[in-house]
């Protein structure tokens, strides 16, 4: 009996192991990986092409496609765009994109589990209005030739490129566009035969789907100076060819053999070019356009026979209480009373020849004056003087001789500084040269229907109108870029700004002094009897000798 019932436990036991061996434990899911990268968008002008890719471990079915939006914020809820993928890679297009800024991502799913990839952004800027801009004419023995350029976003959308001339410029705007084969860089060329008249007016254009586009109008012939009167100053506004008349702003003719440029303002000499004299008239090209001046001289055999002063310029007339002042100084190549080039260039009393003028704006350099005089060397103690350039091929600089001179001497010598201390730079007396830059004077310094300031200009209500005494006008004292302080002044009254630089001026040794340290305006005004002249030192009238080069405004004569 006890043996049976042990077999029977036995027999359960064995069973019980066999069940439990049957028995299966649950088995782990595996995990599979899905990767998705965000890949650069392809911006077509107004077609943006996306791209994405994905890695993906498993067997599952895999979707792609894209969000995107112009708004960061909402990208994530954005409609999901499809796409199709072959080996793991996909892309879409958007058509017709309005301009901006857009943010995109790559999604892909698998087993209803969304992957985003990185985010991207991409920016529509496109417009179908080209940019078409006029050159300069160049004369040559073939004619006119036109130049211009243009620049287009499309390179889908048609477009006409050339130019519109005419003999008039009224008649620009009833021109046909002369087409014309762009060069790789899209400049535009074009020569039109003297044949076709005196001059000729033109202007670049383009037509894209029949709207039609248009430059700047620009004459392809030369502009006479001397249209506006003989002077001894003319003002350039853009590149080009000028010409003017060999003539002393009284009308006598001044008779040469050629004509060449003796000096400019800064470091470029390639300024003007093609310096012509024949017939009296003196023609040159301004190859391109900066704020400078330039001095022309006609030569007699080997003497300068007169000279003149080329002003490129923006400058503009600035009414002040009745006073047709032009709004900066003679010369200058800037407006900002703070920019030392507002000072613009310097005049011996009586001479219409300018001299350079100053780099350094700073009051605290008072009774600091150059060690050498028209020194362009930086390491001197005190390099006060602006840049400038030399002809190389007529032999002349900048000359001191320090004795005083004869008018025949001082117009074939216009970059000689004569003076005599406390004598002057004229030989003659004061009642011989009193008139000297009266406002019809053969050496009044000042272009076509200006003059030299007398100075009850000045004393006038001019001052009191600039120096508030009842206006309400706000002075600013003057400030460099680099901080530091000038004596100048920026007055502002309604809502126009009046800029009067911290000038300085060249004693009789040619030295600059005082840079910063005032506002030193000259007049055309003489002390009687004396070889002086009437100035103003900071707003306040005062006198000087006639040695001195300070710079000057020019006024409505």
């Amino acid at each position: 009996m006890k043996k049976t019932l042990f077999l029977s436990l036995s027999a359960l036991c064995a069973l019980t192991m066999v069940i439990s061996s049957c028995r299966k434990e649950p088995v782990p899911e595996p995990v599979y990986t899905l990767t998705v990268k965000t890949g650069a968008a392809d911006v077509d002008e107004t077609d943006v092409t996306l791209n994405g890719s994905y890695t993906y471990d498993g067997t599952e079915t895999v979707t792609v496609g894209f969000r995107y939006a112009a708004d960061k914020a909402t990208l994530a809820t954005a409609q999901l765009i499809p796409a199709t993928a072959t080996d793991g890679k996909f892309s879409t297009t958007l058509k017709s994109l309005a301009n901006g800024e857009y943010f995109y991502q790559a999604v892909a799913s698998a087993k209803g589990k969304e992957v985003p990839g990185a985010e991207g952004f991409f920016k529509v800027d496109f417009s179908k209005v080209p940019t078409v801009t006029t050159g300069v004419a160049d004369l040559t023995q073939d004619g006119y030739v036109l130049s211009g350029s243009y620049s287009f976003s499309s390179k889908k959308i048609p477009i006409k490129v050339g130019f519109f001339y005419a003999a008039t410029e009224a008649d620009l705007a009833k021109a046909t566009l002369q087409e014309v084969t762009p060069d790789g860089d899209n400049n535009l060329t074009f020569t039109v035969p003297f044949s076709f008249g005196s001059n000729c007016f033109f202007q670049t254009g383009a037509i894209v789907e029949g709207e039609t586009y248009r430059g700047e109008v620009k004459s392809a012939g030369m502009t006479d100076l001397t249209a506006a009167g003989n002077a001894n100053c003319f003002i350039v506004k853009e590149a080009g060819w000028y010409s003017f008349k060999t003539n002393k702003p009284d009308g006598t003719a001044v008779d040469g053999d050629k004509a060449d440029w003796l000096w400019a303002t800064g470091t470029d000499k390639g300024l003007i070019s093609n310096i012509n004299y024949a017939g009296g008239t003196i023609s040159f090209k301004v190859e391109k356009y900066e704020q400078a001046s330039i001095v022309v001289a006609l030569y007699k055999g080997s003497t300068i026979a007169w000279s003149w002063h080329i002003w490129m310029s923006d400058v503009k007339d600035q009414p002040i209480n009745g006073y047709g002042f032009q709004d900066r100084n003679l010369g200058a190549n800037a407006l900002s009373a703070n920019e030392p080039a507002s000072i613009g260039l310097l005049y011996q009393w009586g001479r219409k020849d300018p001299f350079i003028g100053t780099r350094v704006m700073d009051n605290s350099l008072s009774g600091k004056y150059e060690s050498i005089p028209f020194s362009l060397d930086r390491s001197l103690e005190y390099p006060f003087c602006a840049d400038y350039v030399v002809n190389d091929q007529t032999g002349l600089f900048f000359d001191v001789p320090r004795v005083m001179t004869s008018e025949a001497n001082a117009t074939a010598n216009p970059m000689t500084y004569y003076g005599v201390s406390g004598q002057g730079n004229w030989e003659m007396s004061s009642a011989e040269i009193t008139n000297f830059w009266k406002a019809d004077s053969n050496y009044n310094p000042c272009p076509a229907g200006y003059r030299v300031p007398e100075i009850t200009d000045y004393t006038g209500a001019l001052m009191d109108y600039l120096m508030q005494s009842s206006t309400g006008a706000t002075a600013v004292y003057g400030k460099t870029a680099d901080g530091k302080n000038t004596w100048g002044r920026i007055y502002t009254l309604g809502g126009v700004d009046y800029n009067w630089p911290a000038t300085c001026l060249r004693n009789w040794a040619g030295y600059i002094v005082n840079t910063g340290v005032c506002i030193a305006m000259t007049s055309a005004t003489l002390v009687e009897g004396q070889k002086k002249f009437h100035n103003i030192w900071n707003w306040s009238a005062d006198t000087d000798y006639i040695e001195k080069a300070a710079p000057l405004r020019c006024i409505k004569k």
